[in-house]
């Protein structure tokens, strides 16, 4: 969408409910006695209805990756990097057991506590696709190998995170895609 700029059009901005950092630059550029007006202010917004992600969801989304790349190689701290300091892991077993890891401790004793069942732990990512509000979905294959067992497992599995300030708040684990989607609400 481009919308121009002008003293005249800012309140057509900002009643497109646009994140309120782009409100704030787009009434800089229009503000009378400002150096310039440019004649377009290009706007990448989110859509629900059409799908078209904001530039947020875009680098959301690059985070998750970026993520799940550290942790494939077995990066710890460029993992810790992406997540929020108060991020929560909320593994399936949850539901079993109530284990939730907290912070970047957690996510250590998280890293710990699967090392101590599995070997060669690795996420094969099939999507990752920002939801908007601040939800991104991931769809992985976890390929892994029972450490006694010596088994090699290949399992589907999704999680949806929350975003905060661009990192990883709250990572949910899932079975399928379909039970994150349900729990990322309506639109998601």
């Amino acid at each position: 969408m481009r919308i121009r700029a002008g003293p005249k059009r800012i309140s057509l901005l900002l009643s497109l409910r646009v994140p309120a950092a782009l409100s704030r630059v787009a009434s800089m550029v229009a503000a009378p006695g400002s150096h310039r007006y440019p004649s377009t202010l290009s706007i990448p917004l989110y859509r629900r209805d059409t799908g078209c992600l904001d530039t947020m969801s875009t680098a959301d989304v690059e985070t998750i990756r970026a993520g799940v790349a550290a942790l494939n190689r077995g990066d710890v701290e460029a993992l810790v990097a992406t997540l929020d300091p108060e991020v929560e892991l909320i593994p399936l077993r949850a539901v079993l057991d109530g284990s939730v890891y907290r912070g970047h401790d957690g996510l250590r004793r998280w890293l710990d506590d699967m090392s101590e069942d599995w070997v060669g732990f690795q996420l094969g990512l099939e999507e990752v696709r920002a939801l908007g509000g601040g939800q991104v979905l991931v769809q992985a294959v976890m390929r892994m190998r029972g450490r006694s067992s010596g088994v090699a497992v290949d399992a589907p599995a999704a999680w949806l995170c929350d975003m905060r300030d661009g990192r990883v708040r709250r990572i949910r684990f899932f079975g399928d895609p379909a039970a994150a989607l349900e729990a990322a609400g309506p639109g998601g």
